[in-house]
C-alpha cells in the first residue's frame, strides 16, 4: 500500500493508521452490529493483524460477554472505531472520514 489511512472518531479525540491494504469488505446485521452502529447494520473491512495503530488517544474498549471480542469506541463522542479480537483490531469500520479534508477513496476487495 504506497500511502497509509488515517481516520478518527467524529469528535476527533481518537485518531488511527492503517498501514497495510484493507481487505473482505462485509457487513454484518447482528444485534451487536445493530445497536453499535444504531441501525440495521455495520459496514466493516478486516485489518491485518498490527496493521492499525491509535495516533491519538486509546478508545475504549467494550468486550462482549467477558471475552476477547470487543468493540472500540470514543470516550467522548461514542463512534464505533474498530472490532476487537484480543488487543489487536480485527476490523474496521467503512464510512465517511470525519478528518476536516477527507481525500482518499479506497476499493475494498
Amino acid at each position: 500500500m504506497a500511502t497509509a489511512l488515517t481516520g478518527g472518531c467524529f469528535c476527533g479525540a481518537v485518531t488511527d493508521r492503517i498501514d497495510a491494504p484493507l481487505k473482505h469488505a462485509r457487513s454484518c446485521h447482528c444485534s451487536r452490529c445493530r445497536k453499535a452502529f444504531n441501525s440495521a447494520g455495520s459496514a466493516y473491512a478486516e485489518v491485518e493483524p498490527g496493521a492499525l495503530s491509535w495516533t491519538q488517544a486509546e478508545p475504549a474498549i467494550h468486550r462482549v460477554g467477558g471475552g476477547s471480542w470487543g468493540i472500540a469506541f470514543c470516550g467522548s463522542c461514542g463512534s464505533t472505531l474498530a472490532g476487537m479480537l484480543g488487543q489487536q483490531a480485527h476490523g474496521v469500520t467503512l464510512g465517511v472520514d470525519a478528518s476536516p479534508q477527507p481525500t482518499t477513496v479506497v476499493a475494498v476487495p
